[in-house]
This record gives structure tokens, sequence and C-alpha cells, in this order.
């Protein structure tokens, strides 16, 4: 080997970056919650820059009052009202709930409006005196109702809501308190927002297929409240339009490409106690569409 054969492989010996290793910053050190160091399940740490402030098992959400005075603390089986959030140890007020869901709105420093959960309809709540008013949901036949996203009007008057159950956008009157108007929104509709400015509510919506509730059958040799196996394989026309199996007809899911599934509508509130729907757009890659 000539002397230049020998640099060469010294100097890409040199240029050849050291092997790297890379592991998570908690390395071998098990989840834990700790008031001065947290470590997440995902391996990383979790510092707090404030005060700590506990919930409840399964904390879901919080939020600011209006006056950003206090903070509320929801969590499976309740929530939590913190106040004189300057002092060393803020002072807190639980309320125990059962059936309810975790979104919720401030309609001032010391009324909430929440999901009443399975319920299927709201419940105002003044935190000062733990009363609450409930607006029922299931009305005019409808049942089954659960709203898991809501928004709040600038001007408080009204509330809507997604029944994710009924797939339907509602509107209740907080004025009258009750329910005003149902809409469809799509498949599973997930998510809500008010743009005050252009007077619209917008809904995302993350299901693909329009579930239905099979009925039962009077065949003796069926079971008469399911199904022993599934009726119909996906993507096919029985999947699409439904097939009569074990004694009764079972409903299709629907065309997965659809622009009630996985998309965004928009409701004028022009009158608004009466949303109208006047777009529905398609989200992310289409169904079959080219990736790049």
């Amino acid at each position: 080997m000539n002397t230049g054969t020998v640099l060469l492989a010294l100097t890409a010996l040199l240029l050849t970056p050291p092997a790297q290793t890379f592991q998570a910053p908690a390395g071998q050190l098990k989840a834990n919650v700790n008031p001065d160091l947290s470590v997440l399940p995902n391996g990383r740490f979790l510092t707090a820059r404030g005060k700590r402030l506990y919930g409840g098992e399964n904390t879901w959400n919080a939020l600011y009052s209006p006056d950003q005075k206090s903070l509320l603390v929801v969590y499976e089986g309740g929530f939590a009202l913190y106040t004189n959030l300057d002092a060393p140890k803020p002072a807190v007020k639980k309320f125990a709930r059962k059936d309810f869901a975790f979104c919720v709105e401030f309609l001032d420093n010391d009324r909430i409006v929440i999901s009443s959960g399975e319920a299927g309809g709201l419940q105002v709540v003044t935190l000062s005196t733990d009363s609450k008013t409930d607006i029922q949901g299931n009305v005019d036949g409808v049942k089954g109702g659960y709203i898991t996203d809501l928004v709040v009007s600038s001007d408080k008057k009204f509330c809507y809501g997604l029944d994710v159950a009924n797939q339907d956008l509602v509107t209740f009157d907080l004025t009258q308190n009750k329910l005003v108007s149902r809409v469809k929104a799509g498949r599973e509709p997930y998510a809500i927002a008010l743009d005050p400015t252009t007077n619209q509510v917008f809904v995302a919506n993350i299901g693909l297929f329009d579930y239905s509730i099979i009925g039962k059958t009077n065949d003796p040799q069926y079971f008469p409240a399911g199904l022993s196996r599934p009726p119909f394989a996906f993507p096919s026309p029985e999947a699409e339009k439904g097939v009569q199996f074990e004694g009764r007809f079972v409903p299709g899911l629907g065309d997965a490409r659809t622009p009630d599934a996985h998309s965004v509508f928009a409701y004028a509130l022009t009158d608004p106690a009466k949303p109208v729907k006047t777009k529905a757009e398609k989200t992310g890659l289409l169904i079959h569409a080219p990736s790049q």
C-alpha cells in the first residue's frame, strides 16, 4: 500500500461520523407523576413552569373564565374550579358529576354550559351555588343523543352542539332553555368552531361509514338480537346498499366516498336559531387517490 492510499484511508476514517445511538430522555426510568419532574409514557420529561393544579383521574379539559381569574378543570367524575390563581396555593371547589361529557364553555364568570352526556342535552351550571338547569336534547322522537362538542354564540343566546349519535348539528336557545333546530352534520361529527366575523359555524366529521341499528328477527332459527357473523365484506355492493341476512335486512354502510365522510361542513347563521349548510369540503387524501 503506497503513502497516498494510506492517507486516503486515514482521511476517510477521520471524516466518518461516529456511530450514534438514540433513546428517550428518560432512559430506563418508568412513567410517573412528580411535582418537580414527571416522566411521560413516551419517555419524555415534563416539568411544570408554573403552579401544578391537580384535577381528578383522566383530566380531559381546562379553560379560563372570561375574566381570566379562575380556571375550570374537567375530569372523569366531575370538574374543579380554581380561584385566587396568584396565591401560592389557589382555592379549589370541586363538583361531582356522573353523567356528562367533557365539552364545556363559560357563559360568564359564574356560569358554564356543559354536555349532559348520555342524557343527550346540556346543563347550564351556576358555579357559585352548584345549581343547574337541564336542557333536553332527546325531543321530538329523537333518541340516544350525545353532545360531544359545543360552542356558544358571542351574545350567549345560543349554543351549537354536535350530537354524534344522531349525526346532527343541534341548536339550543339558552334564553328559552330548549332545543330549537337539528340539521345533518355528516358522518360522526366530532369538532365544531364558530367564526363570529363571518357569522358561520364549521363542523369537522371523522366517520367513514353510515352505521344503522340492525332490527330483530322473528325467525326462531336465528338469534333475535344479534348476528352470528358479519353480513358482508367491504368493499362490496352489499356493504354499500345492505343485504337480507339471518331473517332480517341489514342496512348498508353507504358510499365511503360521499362528501358526508371525512369532511368539513360550513353553516351560515343568518338566522342564529336555524343554521343552514352552505358547503362541504373533503379533507386529506381521498380514497384511492395517489399519495404524491
